[in-house]
């Protein structure tokens, strides 16, 4: 085998495996493409079963029952998650040290408003 006919296999050789990398590539995005098409239609119709509870929980709740800020429930229940994880992740001892200041601001309050009623 001759030195050209030795490149000319190996071009050949890096030509094929280019090739089939592409087609790889294409069908993994063609793959995620349709995932991520799915599950907008999932999420899609998430938002419209939510809406639709929340446009009901307006209508049959009297108007004393019902929040006085009518925030979207979604957005309450992503507010509470997030307070949920940030207290799952504070350490015992930062706790402590919140309900210790907690404790002073309190006290603090507390001797301002005797203060003033004398």
């Amino acid at each position: 085998q001759t030195v050209a006919e030795r490149e000319e296999t190996r071009r050949e050789k890096n030509r094929a495996s280019a090739k089939r990398s592409r087609q790889r590539r294409q069908e993994m995005m063609h793959m995620l493409r349709s995932r991520l098409h799915e599950q907008q239609l999932i999420n899609q119709q998430l938002q419209q079963q939510l809406r639709n509870q929340y446009a009901t929980y307006g209508q049959t709740t009297p108007a004393s029952e019902q929040p006085q800020q009518q925030q979207p429930l979604l957005l309450l229940l992503h507010e509470q998650h997030q307070h949920e994880q940030r207290r799952r992740l504070q350490p015992q001892h930062q706790q402590q040290q919140q309900h210790q200041q907690q404790g002073l601001f309190e006290s603090k309050v507390n001797d301002t408003l005797h203060e003033k009623s004398r």
